[in-house]
């Protein structure tokens, strides 16, 4: 006699379940933020006359933004931790 568990049980064969996944996977590109070269343009932004004292990540990095395609993956908190001296991850 075979048990109902054993009979209800999905085989191999069966279609999976759910919303097939569509975007095929990458591996994912991170970027050192801390390098010289990146920095040197971020300093010289944050020097700027509107930004000198007030060091706000979001200004600094809306400028950042406008000013070149590089700088499309960086975040205000890595901004932040950059200006407080944290160490970033």
């Amino acid at each position: 006699m075979v048990s109902v568990p054993e009979i209800s049980r999905p085989t191999k064969d069966d279609k999976m379940v759910g919303r097939e996944w569509i975007k095929a996977f990458r591996v994912a590109q991170r970027t050192n933020w801390y390098q010289p070269t990146l920095w040197a343009v971020i300093t010289e932004v944050a020097n700027l006359p509107g930004h000198r004292h007030t060091l706000s990540p979001t200004a600094i990095l809306r400028d950042l933004k406008a000013c070149s395609l590089l700088f499309d993956g960086l975040s205000r908190q890595v901004l932040g931790n950059f200006f407080e001296g944290s160490p970033g991850n």
